[in-house]
């Protein structure tokens, strides 16, 4: 089984482990997605953890994944997200991905599954917008935030409104000893 922390801030969400293919390592980015075998393993992870079916994978396999346009899409729900960008260029931006390569439904395990009519990058983004636009029906595309901590790049969903960070073990904890650290500071200079 592929280690999780090999793609950190892993989430429930298809489409945001995505956009968290990209992080922060001593202050410079890192992109997660530079080589085939990365775009491999990202898709075997998220069929291990049950984000993809075995169907959907099967499918997406029948043409190569393309890296360029796999990061594209990933850079541009990122930029929405980030900057909350035009609503009607995003959601324009998924309805071309679900027409590249339209999807049909199986019902496996009493749940219908989106399966892509073609492979490769085009079948995995369909399946990706398709959950968004999901969200987008449900009034929840408002919920997925950018994490408040500068030296991290991951997004989240923020079910009740108030969490800031991607992880209060991480991110919340090393903003936390910030402020800290910056305060305890000022107050031994001050006296």
């Amino acid at each position: 089984m592929i280690q999780k922390t090999s793609f950190s801030h892993f989430s429930d969400y298809l489409f945001i482990n995505l956009m968290n293919t990209l992080k922060m390592q001593n202050h410079n980015p890192i992109d997660l997605l530079t080589e085939k075998e990365n775009a491999t393993q990202w898709l075997t992870l998220m069929e291990e953890n049950g984000l993809l079916t075995a169907s959907q994978i099967e499918q997406i396999k029948q043409a190569p994944i393309q890296l360029d346009d796999l990061r594209q899409f990933r850079d541009e729900c990122r930029d929405h997200f980030a900057s909350n960008k035009s609503h009607d260029s995003f959601i324009h931006l998924l309805t071309n991905a679900t027409k590249a390569a339209p999807l049909s439904f199986l019902l496996e395990k009493k749940n219908l599954t989106p399966l892509p009519s073609k492979g490769g990058t085009q079948g995995l983004l369909a399946i990706m917008a398709f959950q968004v636009l999901q969200f987008e029906g449900a009034g929840l595309l408002n919920k997925v935030k950018a994490c408040e901590n500068d030296d991290c790049l991951a997004f989240f969903i923020d079910q009740k409104g108030k969490r800031k960070w991607c992880s209060m073990e991480v991110c919340g904890n090393r903003k936390k000893a910030k402020k800290h650290y910056y305060t305890k500071t000022k107050t031994s200079k001050n006296t």
